[in-house]
């Protein structure tokens, strides 16, 4: 016995070849995904130079304002480390606040039931 498989119309085919073009030509990235254009290196005739260093943006920190911080951040941490927490909860207040929030999430529940 032999099986006749049915061959696709070229329709079919054509139709194929379409859609494939239309989904991968989305994958492409217009004008917008190209960058910003950049120059070209500039000739300037000029071996270059690599060995001086280039002059800051802004202004550096001398080392006297940098021990200025570290002494006002260390006198800061010391200061936090002696201030004393809030005590722990208590297993009442821990259950009054469930309590709370139960009884808020079911009057927010209620309402929104009750807007409908």
């Amino acid at each position: 016995m032999t099986v006749h498989f049915r061959q696709p119309s070229r329709f079919t085919l054509g139709l194929a070849a379409v859609a494939m073009i239309a989904v991968l030509g989305g994958c492409a990235g217009g004008a917008e995904f190209q960058g910003t254009p950049q120059e070209g290196a500039r000739r300037t005739g000029v071996y270059p130079n690599f060995g001086h260093m280039p002059q800051a943006a802004t202004s550096q920190i001398t080392a006297q304002e940098k021990d200025d911080a570290t002494t006002a951040l260390d006198a800061e941490r010391k200061r936090l480390k002696s201030v004393k927490g809030d005590a722990p909860l208590t297993a009442a207040q821990l259950a009054e606040l469930r309590r709370q929030a139960q009884a808020e999430a079911n009057a927010t529940l209620q309402a929104i039931e009750n807007s409908n």
